[in-house]
């Protein structure tokens, strides 16, 4: 039996190394694919718990009572949610977290806990001056276009196919567009890119207000898209 020479050697790595290369991007897409699937039941059932919420506490948003801008304070949603016994664990709201809540990322919207009178263009206070008010998921005039939920940043696009990473996540807004799970008022589950859930339109902000699911225009009065 021979061996191999070394040009037949070189030939079977070349082979090997066209296929790894077309095999790689595949890889990379369903691997980010099933990871933005699990995203997308994840925000289902945190929006559903969330409606539990709701209906136990005369129709308010879980609200943390920490007097800081709304749009620091709309992560810590989990929060009010474990202290009201719907969750065990931070854990239990995002499988990326550990139990001290590093790697939380699902953030609830602003909207929900802000007075959108102050949420229109012009009329928005100094950023350190805004501070969170209980709001009513009755007072959504757009449940299936106004976005409740949404993961901050994700980690779906991880090198395996073949994209540059300039940094190790990707946040939802608003540079690049990479397609975020949704979940919207009315439960429903939606993924798309900051500037589709901006309606196409030129970016604006004040004071912190402007940013698209996390600090919509108008409030729970506005749209996501």
């Amino acid at each position: 039996m021979r061996a191999f020479t070394m040009i037949e050697l070189l030939a079977v790595l070349g082979v090997l190394m066209v296929l790894t290369g077309l095999i790689l991007p595949a890889l990379g897409g369903a691997y980010s694919t099933a990871k933005l699937s699990r995203d997308m039941v994840r925000l289902r059932d945190n929006s559903m718990m969330i409606a539990l919420y709701t209906q136990d506490h005369q129709d308010i948003y879980p609200f943390p009572n920490i007097q800081r801008h709304p749009v620091i304070v709309a992560p810590r949603w989990v929060n009010a949610m474990i202290h009201g016994r719907y969750f065990d664990s931070v854990t239990q709201a995002d499988h990326r977290s550990d139990e001290n809540g590093v790697g939380f990322s699902i953030y609830m919207s602003a909207a929900m806990l802000y007075d959108w009178r102050l949420m229109q263009p012009g009329h928005t206070v100094p950023y350190n001056e805004a501070r969170p008010v209980p709001v009513r998921s009755s007072s959504v005039t757009f449940p299936s276009l106004k976005g409740l939920l949404f993961r901050g940043e994700n980690r779906y696009h991880d090198g395996l196919d073949g994209r540059p990473l300039p940094h190790d996540y990707y946040a939802f807004c608003c540079v690049d567009l990479w397609e975020f799970p949704v979940a919207n008022a009315d439960t429903s589950i939606i993924k798309g890119h900051w500037q589709f859930f901006n309606g196409g339109r030129p970016l604006h902000q004040e004071n912190g207000i402007g940013t698209p699911v996390l600090a919509t225009w108008f409030g729970v009065k506005g749209q996501d898209r």
